[in-house]
């Protein structure tokens, strides 16, 4: 048996043992020795969730951890944060520093972006522009938005009371009773338009037979004028017969007279004048006679029509243009009562109607002005916040889902899950 040891091999082997562990762990923990880094400091107004060794991420891409955090010795109500980000890392003037939440777990890291091509890099140990993130701005001001949208459901509330939807019921119900009247007055409406187009073309229709009437009239009245004129001429002739008659008179005076002064002469030839006289005088009478009777005849007949032609002139006139003008004057005043009765009915509709629209223009403009007082925050959360709170839930339901897999594992085979085992073995 070898009693003397080879302490040097031993010492060997051991050396080369811690040296080849040594390696394994800075292997292990993938430490780069000749890696470099620059220092970059961030004021933070809040660095909830933040720690020490907590991301850098440029535009998505990790480029170091947080190494310190402390309050700013200049402002206390702010924390400063040492970044510690490889040294190749593009970090310039107008680089812009955010503090950003990862996923659901709450844990939040320095995400830096921007940085224009034409600016200059940053010095190191310098200080980065911080900028609140979207959801930050989502966050703080959410106790103020909330307070506004109950403030708002407060308004909407008192605007949508028991008044108003009992006097909204009101309107609509007037609004339906209006218009079923507007729909009677219209049907009135287009009924007394048939009416007053019946009576234009009754009218139209008396003023054809006017018309023929007229000429009718102007016709027995130029006849009617003939026939005076026929008559006076007559007349003139009768005149000229009695101025004959008036002189044969005058001659049978002269004759007479010579007869009373005859008288005692020579009565034979006073009886023979007088037959001579007695005679001229009938053939005179008998020549006159028939022309007299003629014309007497003639105006008699013109008379007679005459008097006829107005006669119906006037059962016309009397009869026909009465009852026309009757019906027409009934047809405008209903016409008009339609008219005044519609003009009701759309005065009191218009005004319920402009009460709704005014009640609808103030419940708008409260809330557009709710709107426009918090127009950055509700941008603010459409642009960036929303995306964020639906990825944060769609990695709840993943987390959730997760969850409910591992809970029906557990409950179906709760041995294996404690213990480690593939079944529970029983033995009696």
């Amino acid at each position: 048996m070898e009693t003397k040891a080879n302490y040097i091999l031993i010492g060997a082997f051991t050396l080369f043992g811690i040296l080849v562990g040594f390696g394994f762990l800075l292997w292990l923990a993938k430490v780069e020795v000749d890696r470099q880094y620059a220092y970059y400091d961030v004021l933070f107004d809040n660095v909830s969730g933040l720690s020490e060794a907590g991301d850098v991420r440029y535009n998505g891409l990790p480029v170091g951890q947080v190494v310190d955090l402390a309050l700013d010795a200049d402002d206390p109500s702010q924390v400063r944060v040492r970044l510690e980000v490889d040294a190749d890392t593009p970090v310039k003037t107008d680089t812009v520093a955010t503090l950003q939440s990862l996923g659901v777990t709450g844990v939040s890291f320095v995400g830096l972006s921007g940085g224009s091509p034409g600016a200059d890099t940053m010095p190191e140990e310098g200080v980065i522009r911080s900028q609140t993130s979207a959801l930050q701005s989502v966050l703080q001001g959410a106790p103020e938005l909330l307070q506004k949208a109950v403030l708002l459901l407060e308004d909407i509330n008192d605007v949508v009371n028991v008044d108003n939807r009992q006097a909204v019921d009101t309107i609509l119900m007037n609004l339906s009773s209006a218009s079923g009247r507007l729909d009677r007055t219209l049907a009135d409406v287009e009924t007394l338009s048939d009416d007053i187009g019946l009576a234009a073309r009754e009218v139209a229709g008396f003023a054809g037979r006017l018309d023929a009437l007229s000429d009718t009239a102007q016709t027995t009245l130029e006849t009617a004028t003939d026939t005076l004129a026929a008559a006076k001429g007559a007349v003139e002739r009768s005149d000229a017969m009695i101025e004959t008659a008036n002189a044969t008179l005058s001659t049978m005076d002269r004759t007479f007279a010579a007869a009373n002064t005859l008288i005692d002469g020579d009565l034979t030839d006073f009886v023979r004048q007088g037959t001579a006289t007695a005679a001229s005088i009938e053939t005179t009478l008998d020549a006159l006679e028939p022309t007299m009777t003629d014309t007497l005849q003639a105006a008699r007949g013109a008379l007679t029509e005459a008097e006829q032609t107005f006669i119906t002139t006037n059962r016309v006139l009397d009869e026909d243009i009465d009852a026309i003008l009757t019906d027409a004057r009934s047809a405008v005043n209903a016409f008009k009562t339609t008219v005044e009765n519609a003009s009701g009915d759309i005065g009191s509709i218009s005004d319920e109607v402009l009460q709704a629209s005014q009640s609808a223009s103030r419940f708008m403009a409260t809330l557009e002005t709710v709107v426009t007082q918090n127009r950055r925050q509700l941008s603010n959360f459409l642009r960036v916040g929303l995306p964020e709170f639906l990825r944060l839930t769609e990695e709840a339901r993943i987390l959730v889902s997760d969850l409910d897999r591992f809970v029906e594992q557990a409950q179906r085979d709760p041995a294996r899950f404690l213990l480690g085992t593939q079944g529970s073995e029983f033995r009696r």
